[in-house]
C-alpha cells in the first residue's frame, strides 16, 4: 500500500527511491526484502547530486509525487507501480537556487521550505514553515512526526518553533563528493514506523551516542548498513506493509 504521510512509514516498508550510483547500498536494502526504484542521473543538476531523489523527486502523499521534468524512466518506474507522478512546471538547473524545487520537507502537516524557490505545487498542500534553508529535505533526518535531527540552525529553530522536537547535531563526516560536508538528512531513511535506516555506519559521528539516545526515546531504533556514512539523497520510503 501507498505511504499516506510522506517520509513516516507505519508498517514495514516495502518499496523506496534510493540513487542509483551505489550498487553496495542498493544490493543491502533490496537483500533486507525491500524492493528499489533506482534513480538515474539527472544531467540538469550538479554533477554529485544528480542521482539524488531529495533533489528530483517529491512525495505528496498516498499515490502522488511530483517530478522533474523530463525524467522519463523515474516516471515510468513509478507508474508501475501504481503511482499517479507529474511532472512540476518549474526548470531545475545546476546552480541554487534553481536547483531545489522539489527539495522541502513534509512532515506530517507542516511543510518547511524556502517558498520563493519551491514548486507551486508543492506549496498546494499543507501547512507553510518558511525557511531559508533550500534544501530543507536533505537537511533534515526525519525521526518521528514529532522529532528531527539536524546541523542546519535556521532548520532547527523553526521546526522547534512548530512544535517538533529537534536534536541539533554537527553535520561533520558525512561524505557527499564535491562538498566538504553531506546532510543528515541525505544518509537514512524510515523503513518502518520504528527503524530509520542509515547509508552506513554512524559510530563516526561526533554526536552518534546523542543520535542513538534521541531516536530511542521515541521508540525508533537505528539500523546501519555496512560501509561509511554517504549522502546519497535520502533513502525515500513510498509503500508499506498494512501497519
Amino acid at each position: 500500500m501507498f505511504i499516506e504521510n510522506p517520509n513516516l512509514p507505519k508498517g514495514r516498508v516495502t518499496l523506496v527511491a534510493v540513487s542509483s550510483l551505489y550498487p553496495s547500498i542498493l544490493s543491502q536494502i533490496i537483500h533486507m526484502g525491500i524492493r528499489v526504484i533506482p534513480i538515474v542521473p539527472y544531467s540538469h543538476l550538479e554533477r554529485p547530486i544528480q542521482s539524488h531523489g531529495d533533489m528530483v523527486l517529491h512525495h505528496m502523499g498516498g499515490s502522488k509525487l511530483f517530478l522533474a521534468k523530463h525524467q522519463d524512466d523515474l516516471f515510468l518506474a513509478l507508474k508501475n507501480f501504481g503511482f499517479s507522478p507529474e511532472y512540476i512546471e518549474e526548470d531545475i538547473a545546476p546552480s541554487y537556487p534553481a536547483d531545489v524545487a522539489l527539495n522541502s520537507l513534509r512532515i506530517g502537516e507542516k511543510l518547511f521550505c524556502n517558498q520563493l524557490f519551491t514548486s507551486k505545487k508543492i506549496l498546494q498542500k499543507g501547512i507553510v514553515h518558511p525557511v531559508k534553508q533550500g534544501y530543507s529535505k536533505c537537511s533534515v533526518a526525519v525521526v518521528s512526526e514529532h522529532a528531527v535531527i539536524t546541523g542546519d540552525e535556521g532548520m532547527a529553530k523553526a521546526m522547534k518553533a512548530s512544535g517538533v522536537e529537534v536534536l541539533k547535531i554537527q553535520s561533520e563526516k558525512i561524505i557527499l563528493d564535491g562538498y566538504d560536508n553531506g546532510f543528515i538528512g541525505g544518509c537514512c531513511g524510515k523503513i518502518s514506523g520504528e527503524m530509520l535506516l542509515f547509508t552506513g555506519d554512524i559510530s563516526s559521528l561526533p554526536d552518534y551516542k546523542a543520535i542513538k539516545e534521541f531516536t530511542g526515546r521515541h521508540g525508533v531504533t537505528v539500523h546501519c548498513l555496512k560501509g561509511k556514512l554517504v549522502d546519497i539523497g535520502g533513502i525515500l520510503p513510498l509503500m508499506e506493509e498494512n501497519p
